[in-house]
């Protein structure tokens, strides 16, 4: 007879493992779990209670709380069941660590794995993340990790210092546009590990010419995305003249400080180019030698903003003292002008739209991507910076004051109402006629809308001008413009920083006209014939005797005196009151203080006739112990 045969099948052995280490985890992210592959079926179970049912060895969940035990029972082929080892899970009450469960707003408690927003001294950005972290403001961190498969991204405006270790395993992502406040500001002063990579995001208006560069180790031109030959698009750069890249250069190096010239086409419907590239940013000294002694772009290679008017992070001798950029000036892109060896107040020749009036430390900052014009002044001058230059932008950028003097500043700008264009005249202790390191070269415009405006000297052409200090009695500086377009450009004087001793005159010889810009104004003309005019616009500076002129009249006693020019006469007018004291006096003086007429005045409205020669000149009445003195324009008939 057969024997009944008995066979004893051995358990499966089922172990569970979880990725919330040490059975730590925060609280709405997801946990994951994994057990012993090979099975025949599984069931999982949360707090005693099966969950879910399959033949998959893995589970995830979101929706644990701490305290939860979670287990599992795996059946092999034969049908035989065995239950895993159990994980308690507790929740993570660590402080700094991001989820972002609910949004992007860092200031957000329910974002933070226990519920409440950190100091930011220590951040870690966890791989579990729903959301991306965003910085959007100034924000000082101490250490920052980011996990795996995690992110952090820093927005346009925000200005962000981290002072420790980066431990970067994901990506650091730095927003950037070309508008206002649009530039992300990142300072580094620590270490990094990691395998993590920076994303530098751009984004620009099409087919618009910008200066560019990059902020990451080892660039090629594909950051910048040239465009197939015959394209319309331009990555221009010089090397020994201007070459166009294209695709093809796409993975051809940049040279350290390299900047490019970029203009974007784009197909109908699309308005923005967005540049994304990714690599380790840059940080630490970097060194490059400009081959010709010729203007050439030099980028910013940090992601933050680097200040040209800081002398301590700089090594460069051999260079001219300015720097220009183009700048979005009304509807034209004209170009900018700042020397930090001028004297406080003259160091910009033109402010462009959206920047701070005399806020002059915000156009030395040069933005992250940003390449200038810089000059050298020999052949293979060498430029090194490093990090103790960089700093952030101020809330109008778009991209340290070195000692100021008692200078005065006269600041002239263009504007024909489609564009502007500026110029600074100004003297000091530091100048010289001749050119020196005080003054910037008028880096002309491609642009036929921008009204240029600039003075000359040894028939250099300059934006702006030092001058010794305003000691002679009168001084003559011609204005020069350029104009590519008729009709009507109004010149405007501003005089904040203007505070010598003589009275300011402009004249246009076209026209006879004398505008007193002594505190300030605006003169307009009419541009008939396009071109370039040196011997139009005369600035008269007079310095007058404070005898015939005085600083400060007793307004209760000059009151009775009234002074009025009209048509080349002047009308000057007594109370009845100071005439009764005995006859009045009006003497008629140049502008130098010689004295050309003096007529007894009997009646109460006497008329004097000014010289044919135009010019200004100073009329003094006195009459009863009261005096009274003015300017007046004498045009010639």
């Amino acid at each position: 007879a057969n024997k009944p045969q008995v066979i004893v099948n051995p358990l499966p052995v089922v172990n569970l493992i979880s990725d919330a280490v040490d059975g730590l985890f925060c609280l709405g992210t997801n946990v994951a779990f994994e057990a012993t592959p090979g099975l025949s079926s599984y069931t999982f179970r949360v707090n005693g209670l099966d969950v879910a049912t399959g033949a998959s060895n893995l589970f995830a969940s979101s929706s644990l709380t701490g305290g939860s035990e979670i287990s599992v029972r795996a059946a092999n082929a034969q049908g035989c069941v065995a239950t895993s080892n159990t994980i308690l899970l507790n929740a993570n009450t660590s402080t700094g660590i991001w989820t972002g469960i609910v949004n992007s707003e860092i200031n957000n408690p329910a974002n933070w794995c226990n519920g409440n927003v950190p100091d930011m001294s220590n951040l870690v950005i966890s791989s579990k993340m729903i959301h991306q972290p965003h910085l959007n403001d100034e924000v000082t961190i101490t250490n920052l990790t980011i996990e795996q498969n995690a992110s952090i991204a820093i927005n346009g405006g925000a200005k962000v210092t981290l002072n420790g270790v980066l431990n970067n395993s994901g990506e650091l992502v730095l927003n950037n546009s070309y508008l206002v406040n649009g530039m992300a500001s990142f300072i580094h002063n620590g270490s990094q590990t990691g395998s993590g990579v920076a994303r530098v995001n751009l984004t620009l208006p099409k087919e618009q010419w910008f200066y560019l560069g990059s902020s990451i180790q080892n660039p090629t031109f594909g950051n910048f995305s040239p465009g197939a030959n015959g394209s319309g698009t331009f990555v221009n750069v010089y090397r020994d003249k201007w070459y166009s890249t294209y695709t093809q250069h796409s993975n051809t190096a940049l040279r350290p400080l390299e900047g490019v010239a970029v203009f974007y086409v784009l197909p109908v419907g699309e308005t923005f180019k967005n540049l994304s590239y990714t690599g380790v940013l840059n940080t630490g000294p970097i060194t490059r030698s400009f081959i010709e002694n010729r203007y050439q772009l030099m980028a910013n290679p940090y992601p933050s903003f680097i200040d040209w008017q800081n002398h301590d992070g700089w090594e460069r001798a051999n260079f001219e003292p300015t720097i220009w950029y183009r700048a979005k000036v009304g509807e034209a892109m004209a170009f900018v002008t700042y020397n930090w060896d001028a004297d406080e107040g003259a160091r910009v020749a033109l402010f462009p739209d959206g920047s701070s009036t005399f806020n002059e430390d915000e156009l030395a900052r040069i933005a992250p991507m940003q390449s200038v014009f810089v000059r050298p002044r020999v052949a293979n001058a060498q430029i090194t910076l490093n990090n103790s230059i960089r700093a952030h932008g101020y809330a109008t950028s778009r991209l340290k004051s070195g000692g100021s003097g008692n200078s005065d500043v006269v600041r002239i700008v263009a504007d024909n109402g489609v564009s502007r264009d500026g110029a600074v005249i100004y003297f000091s202790a530091r100048s010289t006629e001749g050119i020196d390191s005080g003054d910037s070269e008028k880096y002309r415009n491609d642009d036929n809308r921008v009204p240029e405006i600039y003075t000359k000297v040894g028939g250099r052409e300059l934006a702006i001008n030092g001058m010794p200090e305003l000691v002679a009695a009168n001084r003559t500086i011609p204005l020069s413009v350029r104009n590519r377009q008729t009709g009507e450009v109004t010149l405007t004087f501003d005089m904040s920083y203007f505070n010598g001793m003589h009275s300011v005159y402009l004249e246009d010889r076209d026209t006879g006209a004398h505008s007193n810009i002594t505190r300030g104004g605006s003169y307009t003309y009419t541009v008939a014939e396009t071109g370039e005019r040196d011997d139009r616009f005369m600035l008269h500076f007079y310095q007058v005797s404070t005898s015939i002129e005085p600083d400060m009249e007793d307004g209760r006693t000059s009151a009775g005196i009234n002074i009025l020019s009209m048509n080349g006469k002047v009308l000057v007018s007594f109370t009845p009151e100071l005439l009764q004291q005995g006859e009045g006096i009006i003497e008629l003086y140049t502008i130098e203080g010689r004295k050309v007429s003096e007529t007894t005045a009997r009646n109460s409205r006497t008329i004097i006739m000014l010289p044919r020669e135009s010019g200004v000149y100073i009329v003094r009445a006195a009459a009863g112990g009261a005096v009274k003195s003015e300017r007046v324009i004498g045009n010639s008939r």
